[in-house]
Protein backbone atom coordinates (compact mmCIF):
# COMPACT_ATOMS: atom_id res chain seq x y z
CA UNK A 1 0.00 0.00 0.00
CA UNK A 2 1.34 3.44 -0.90
CA UNK A 3 1.77 6.16 1.72
CA UNK A 4 -0.92 8.76 2.28
CA UNK A 5 -0.18 12.28 1.11
CA UNK A 6 0.39 15.02 3.68
CA UNK A 7 -3.05 16.45 2.91
CA UNK A 8 -4.74 13.09 3.44
CA UNK A 9 -2.86 12.56 6.70
CA UNK A 10 -3.93 16.00 7.92
CA UNK A 11 -7.55 15.32 6.94
CA UNK A 12 -7.52 11.99 8.76
CA UNK A 13 -5.85 13.34 11.91
CA UNK A 14 -8.18 16.34 12.17
CA UNK A 15 -11.33 14.31 11.50
CA UNK A 16 -10.35 11.50 13.85
CA UNK A 17 -9.31 13.91 16.61
CA UNK A 18 -12.61 15.78 16.45
CA UNK A 19 -14.61 12.53 16.37
CA UNK A 20 -12.72 11.16 19.38
CA UNK A 21 -13.30 14.44 21.22
CA UNK A 22 -16.99 14.29 20.30
CA UNK A 23 -17.30 10.66 21.38
CA UNK A 24 -16.15 11.65 24.88
CA UNK A 25 -19.41 13.60 25.14
CA UNK A 26 -21.70 11.32 23.14
CA UNK A 27 -20.37 7.95 24.38
CA UNK A 28 -20.82 6.82 20.77
CA UNK A 29 -17.61 5.53 19.20
CA UNK A 30 -19.11 4.07 16.02
CA UNK A 31 -18.14 7.10 13.94
CA UNK A 32 -14.57 6.81 15.24
CA UNK A 33 -14.46 3.16 14.18
CA UNK A 34 -15.92 4.04 10.79
CA UNK A 35 -13.30 6.76 10.23
CA UNK A 36 -10.39 4.44 11.09
CA UNK A 37 -11.69 1.64 8.86
CA UNK A 38 -12.24 4.09 5.99
CA UNK A 39 -8.55 5.00 6.07
CA UNK A 40 -7.55 1.34 6.33
CA UNK A 41 -9.52 0.34 3.23
CA UNK A 42 -8.90 3.54 1.27
CA UNK A 43 -6.17 1.92 -0.81
CA UNK A 44 -8.38 -0.99 -1.89
CA UNK A 45 -10.17 -0.76 -5.22
CA UNK A 46 -13.75 0.38 -4.86
CA UNK A 47 -15.04 -2.52 -6.91
CA UNK A 48 -13.34 -5.01 -4.59
CA UNK A 49 -14.72 -3.25 -1.52
CA UNK A 50 -18.25 -3.43 -2.89
CA UNK A 51 -17.81 -7.11 -3.76
CA UNK A 52 -16.84 -8.02 -0.21
CA UNK A 53 -19.26 -5.63 1.47
CA UNK A 54 -22.32 -6.76 -0.50
CA UNK A 55 -21.58 -10.46 0.04
CA UNK A 56 -20.93 -9.97 3.75
CA UNK A 57 -24.16 -8.03 4.22
CA UNK A 58 -26.16 -10.50 2.14
CA UNK A 59 -24.91 -13.39 4.28
CA UNK A 60 -25.55 -11.51 7.52
CA UNK A 61 -29.07 -10.43 6.54
CA UNK A 62 -29.95 -13.97 5.43
CA UNK A 63 -28.75 -15.48 8.71
CA UNK A 64 -30.57 -12.88 10.82
CA UNK A 65 -33.82 -13.33 8.90
CA UNK A 66 -33.70 -17.12 9.25
CA UNK A 67 -32.78 -17.11 12.95
CA UNK A 68 -35.38 -14.51 13.88
CA UNK A 69 -38.11 -16.25 11.87
CA UNK A 70 -37.31 -19.54 13.62
CA UNK A 71 -37.43 -17.80 17.00
CA UNK A 72 -33.78 -18.50 17.81
CA UNK A 73 -33.16 -14.78 18.25
CA UNK A 74 -35.73 -12.25 19.43
CA UNK A 75 -38.13 -11.06 16.74
CA UNK A 76 -39.62 -7.86 18.12
CA UNK A 77 -43.06 -6.78 16.90
CA UNK A 78 -43.53 -3.12 16.00
CA UNK A 79 -46.48 -1.11 14.66
CA UNK A 80 -45.18 1.60 12.32
CA UNK A 81 -47.64 3.09 9.82
CA UNK A 82 -50.53 1.34 11.63
CA UNK A 83 -49.36 -2.14 10.57
CA UNK A 84 -47.91 -4.92 12.71
CA UNK A 85 -44.48 -5.96 11.41
CA UNK A 86 -41.35 -7.50 12.91
CA UNK A 87 -37.82 -6.22 13.42
CA UNK A 88 -36.13 -9.54 12.52
CA UNK A 89 -33.52 -9.52 15.26
CA UNK A 90 -32.84 -5.76 15.21
CA UNK A 91 -34.30 -2.93 17.26
CA UNK A 92 -36.62 -1.71 14.50
CA UNK A 93 -37.69 -2.90 11.02
CA UNK A 94 -35.98 0.18 9.54
CA UNK A 95 -32.69 -1.41 10.58
CA UNK A 96 -33.16 -4.32 8.20
CA UNK A 97 -34.33 -1.87 5.53
CA UNK A 98 -31.12 0.14 5.88
CA UNK A 99 -29.00 -2.99 5.61
CA UNK A 100 -30.90 -4.11 2.51
CA UNK A 101 -30.27 -0.77 0.82
CA UNK A 102 -26.56 -0.85 1.72
CA UNK A 103 -26.26 -4.39 0.37
CA UNK A 104 -28.15 -3.62 -2.85
CA UNK A 105 -26.20 -0.40 -3.49
CA UNK A 106 -22.85 -2.17 -3.16
CA UNK A 107 -24.13 -5.07 -5.26
CA UNK A 108 -25.32 -2.68 -7.98
CA UNK A 109 -21.82 -1.20 -8.26
CA UNK A 110 -20.25 -4.67 -8.39
CA UNK A 111 -22.69 -5.90 -11.04
CA UNK A 112 -22.07 -2.78 -13.12
CA UNK A 113 -18.57 -3.99 -13.92
CA UNK A 114 -19.62 -7.58 -14.55
CA UNK A 115 -22.44 -6.47 -16.85
CA UNK A 116 -24.87 -8.51 -14.77
CA UNK A 117 -27.16 -5.55 -14.18
CA UNK A 118 -30.22 -7.77 -14.08
CA UNK A 119 -28.95 -9.42 -10.87
CA UNK A 120 -28.81 -6.13 -8.97
CA UNK A 121 -32.13 -5.10 -10.53
CA UNK A 122 -33.84 -8.26 -9.28
CA UNK A 123 -32.33 -8.06 -5.79
CA UNK A 124 -33.15 -4.35 -5.43
CA UNK A 125 -36.73 -4.81 -6.65
CA UNK A 126 -37.36 -7.79 -4.35
CA UNK A 127 -35.81 -5.92 -1.41
CA UNK A 128 -38.01 -2.90 -2.11
CA UNK A 129 -41.17 -5.00 -2.06
CA UNK A 130 -39.99 -6.82 1.07
CA UNK A 131 -39.27 -3.50 2.83
CA UNK A 132 -42.71 -2.14 2.01
CA UNK A 133 -44.77 -5.26 2.72
CA UNK A 134 -42.94 -7.00 5.56
CA UNK A 135 -41.09 -4.11 7.21
CA UNK A 136 -43.47 -1.21 6.55
CA UNK A 137 -40.29 0.78 5.98
CA UNK A 138 -41.42 3.26 3.35
CA UNK A 139 -38.09 5.09 3.16
CA UNK A 140 -36.15 1.89 2.53
CA UNK A 141 -38.71 0.77 -0.06
CA UNK A 142 -38.45 4.14 -1.82
CA UNK A 143 -34.65 4.28 -2.05
CA UNK A 144 -34.49 0.62 -3.12
CA UNK A 145 -37.08 1.24 -5.83
CA UNK A 146 -35.12 4.30 -6.96
CA UNK A 147 -31.96 2.20 -7.07
CA UNK A 148 -33.69 -0.44 -9.21
CA UNK A 149 -34.85 2.26 -11.63
CA UNK A 150 -31.33 3.72 -11.73
CA UNK A 151 -29.92 0.30 -12.66
CA UNK A 152 -32.30 0.09 -15.63
CA UNK A 153 -31.57 3.67 -16.70
CA UNK A 154 -27.84 3.08 -16.29
CA UNK A 155 -28.01 -0.03 -18.46
CA UNK A 156 -29.83 1.90 -21.18
CA UNK A 157 -27.23 4.68 -20.98
CA UNK A 158 -24.42 2.16 -21.21
CA UNK A 159 -25.84 0.66 -24.40
CA UNK A 160 -25.66 4.13 -25.91
CA UNK A 161 -22.17 4.74 -24.56
CA UNK A 162 -23.40 7.54 -22.31
CA UNK A 163 -23.02 5.97 -18.87
CA UNK A 164 -20.11 8.17 -17.73
CA UNK A 165 -20.81 11.47 -15.97
CA UNK A 166 -18.53 14.46 -16.68
CA UNK A 167 -16.38 15.13 -13.64
CA UNK A 168 -17.57 18.71 -13.16
CA UNK A 169 -21.22 17.66 -13.33
CA UNK A 170 -20.57 14.79 -10.91
CA UNK A 171 -18.80 17.03 -8.38
CA UNK A 172 -21.34 19.85 -8.60
CA UNK A 173 -24.30 17.49 -8.26
CA UNK A 174 -22.88 15.62 -5.28
CA UNK A 175 -21.92 18.74 -3.39
CA UNK A 176 -24.82 21.10 -4.11
CA UNK A 177 -27.75 18.68 -3.70
CA UNK A 178 -26.57 17.07 -0.42
CA UNK A 179 -25.81 20.56 0.92
CA UNK A 180 -29.38 21.63 0.12
CA UNK A 181 -30.71 18.51 1.88
CA UNK A 182 -28.51 19.30 4.88
CA UNK A 183 -29.64 22.93 4.91
CA UNK A 184 -33.31 21.96 4.72
CA UNK A 185 -33.01 19.59 7.68
CA UNK A 186 -30.96 21.98 9.82
CA UNK A 187 -33.38 24.86 9.21
CA UNK A 188 -36.43 22.69 9.90
CA UNK A 189 -34.79 21.28 13.04
CA UNK A 190 -34.28 24.76 14.45
CA UNK A 191 -37.35 26.61 13.16
CA UNK A 192 -40.05 24.01 12.47
CA UNK A 193 -43.61 25.21 12.97
CA UNK A 194 -46.77 23.31 12.15
CA UNK A 195 -48.40 26.63 11.25
CA UNK A 196 -45.99 27.13 8.36
CA UNK A 197 -47.42 25.35 5.26
CA UNK A 198 -43.95 24.72 3.80
CA UNK A 199 -42.70 23.10 7.02
CA UNK A 200 -45.97 21.18 7.34
CA UNK A 201 -45.63 19.71 3.84
CA UNK A 202 -41.94 18.93 4.37
CA UNK A 203 -42.79 17.27 7.68
CA UNK A 204 -45.47 15.12 6.05
CA UNK A 205 -43.16 14.00 3.25
CA UNK A 206 -40.48 12.96 5.75
CA UNK A 207 -42.87 11.19 8.12
CA UNK A 208 -42.55 13.79 10.90
CA UNK A 209 -38.75 13.78 11.10
CA UNK A 210 -38.54 17.61 11.18
CA UNK A 211 -41.17 17.79 13.94
CA UNK A 212 -39.38 15.25 16.12
CA UNK A 213 -35.98 16.82 15.46
CA UNK A 214 -37.35 20.24 16.46
CA UNK A 215 -38.92 18.70 19.56
CA UNK A 216 -35.51 17.31 20.51
CA UNK A 217 -33.83 20.63 19.63
CA UNK A 218 -36.17 22.51 21.97
CA UNK A 219 -35.97 19.97 24.80
CA UNK A 220 -32.23 19.30 24.87
CA UNK A 221 -30.51 22.64 24.36
CA UNK A 222 -30.25 22.99 20.59
CA UNK A 223 -27.18 22.39 18.45
CA UNK A 224 -23.79 21.63 19.96
CA UNK A 225 -20.22 22.48 18.97
CA UNK A 226 -18.36 19.60 20.58
CA UNK A 227 -21.03 16.94 21.04
CA UNK A 228 -23.66 15.90 23.55
CA UNK A 229 -24.96 12.56 24.74
CA UNK A 230 -28.00 11.42 22.78
CA UNK A 231 -31.10 11.26 24.97
CA UNK A 232 -33.43 8.72 23.39
CA UNK A 233 -37.00 8.43 24.61
CA UNK A 234 -38.54 6.72 21.62
CA UNK A 235 -42.07 5.66 22.52
CA UNK A 236 -43.86 7.04 19.48
CA UNK A 237 -45.34 3.73 18.39
CA UNK A 238 -46.86 3.13 21.82
CA UNK A 239 -48.57 6.50 21.89
CA UNK A 240 -46.34 7.98 24.62
CA UNK A 241 -44.18 11.15 24.37
CA UNK A 242 -41.50 10.99 21.71
CA UNK A 243 -38.16 12.82 21.71
CA UNK A 244 -36.00 10.99 19.20
CA UNK A 245 -33.98 12.03 16.16
CA UNK A 246 -33.99 9.71 13.14
CA UNK A 247 -32.61 12.24 10.64
CA UNK A 248 -28.87 11.77 10.16
CA UNK A 249 -28.19 15.45 9.47
CA UNK A 250 -30.09 16.58 12.56
CA UNK A 251 -28.41 13.95 14.74
CA UNK A 252 -24.99 15.16 13.63
CA UNK A 253 -25.79 18.78 14.48
CA UNK A 254 -27.58 18.00 17.75
CA UNK A 255 -25.33 15.30 19.17
CA UNK A 256 -22.06 14.76 17.29
CA UNK A 257 -21.24 18.46 17.23
CA UNK A 258 -20.55 21.10 14.60
CA UNK A 259 -16.76 20.74 14.54
CA UNK A 260 -16.78 16.98 13.93
CA UNK A 261 -19.67 17.46 11.50
CA UNK A 262 -17.66 19.92 9.39
CA UNK A 263 -14.64 17.58 9.37
CA UNK A 264 -16.83 14.71 8.15
CA UNK A 265 -18.33 16.95 5.47
CA UNK A 266 -14.82 17.94 4.33
CA UNK A 267 -13.86 14.27 4.04
CA UNK A 268 -16.97 13.67 1.93
CA UNK A 269 -16.12 16.58 -0.40
CA UNK A 270 -12.54 15.30 -0.85
CA UNK A 271 -13.89 11.84 -1.68
CA UNK A 272 -16.31 13.27 -4.27
CA UNK A 273 -13.48 15.31 -5.80
CA UNK A 274 -11.32 12.20 -6.17
CA UNK A 275 -14.19 10.15 -7.56
CA UNK A 276 -14.92 12.87 -10.13
CA UNK A 277 -11.45 12.85 -11.69
CA UNK A 278 -12.06 10.07 -14.21
CA UNK A 279 -15.66 10.75 -15.30
CA UNK A 280 -17.28 8.21 -12.95
CA UNK A 281 -20.22 5.96 -13.71
CA UNK A 282 -23.76 7.29 -13.53
CA UNK A 283 -24.60 4.68 -10.89
CA UNK A 284 -21.96 6.02 -8.48
CA UNK A 285 -23.63 9.44 -8.56
CA UNK A 286 -27.07 7.92 -8.00
CA UNK A 287 -25.91 5.76 -5.08
CA UNK A 288 -24.35 8.73 -3.28
CA UNK A 289 -27.42 10.87 -3.92
CA UNK A 290 -29.67 8.15 -2.53
CA UNK A 291 -27.42 7.82 0.53
CA UNK A 292 -27.65 11.58 1.06
CA UNK A 293 -31.43 11.51 0.68
CA UNK A 294 -31.71 8.52 3.02
CA UNK A 295 -29.83 10.50 5.68
CA UNK A 296 -32.82 12.83 5.85
CA UNK A 297 -34.89 10.08 7.49
CA UNK A 298 -32.37 7.59 8.93
CA UNK A 299 -28.95 7.70 10.59
CA UNK A 300 -27.76 4.30 9.32
CA UNK A 301 -25.76 5.64 6.36
CA UNK A 302 -23.40 7.41 8.77
CA UNK A 303 -21.91 4.12 9.93
CA UNK A 304 -19.99 1.49 8.00
CA UNK A 305 -21.80 -1.28 9.86
CA UNK A 306 -25.19 -0.23 8.49
CA UNK A 307 -24.58 1.97 5.45
CA UNK A 308 -22.69 1.89 2.18
CA UNK A 309 -21.84 5.60 2.10
CA UNK A 310 -18.60 5.11 4.07
CA UNK A 311 -17.35 2.68 1.40
CA UNK A 312 -17.46 5.41 -1.22
CA UNK A 313 -16.23 8.16 1.11
CA UNK A 314 -13.18 5.99 1.89
CA UNK A 315 -11.95 7.03 -1.56
CA UNK A 316 -10.86 10.29 0.08
CA UNK A 317 -7.84 8.23 1.13
CA UNK A 318 -7.24 6.63 -2.28
CA UNK A 319 -5.01 7.82 -5.14
CA UNK A 320 -7.54 8.03 -7.98
CA UNK A 321 -10.81 7.37 -6.18
CA UNK A 322 -12.34 5.18 -8.91
CA UNK A 323 -12.26 1.38 -8.61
Amino acid sequence: RRALSSGQIALFVITLTLLVFSSAYTNDYLLVHTCVIMVAVGGIRLRRLCDVYSLALLAMISVVLVLSTLGIIYNKDVIPNSRLVFSYGLGHPNGIGSLLFACCAALAYSCWYRRTWWVSLAVSAISSVFSYVFLSSHAAAAVLAALAIAVVVGHAMRRRGADLVPGKVFFATLTVLPFLMLLAMIVSTAFYSADNPVFALFNKLLHERPHFAHQYYSSHGGFTLFGAKYASVSNYHTGLPFTSVDCGYSRLALCVGAFAFVAMAATYVVAVRKLSRDNPHFLVMVILLLCSAYLMVETAQLYLASGVMAIFVSQAFCVTGDG
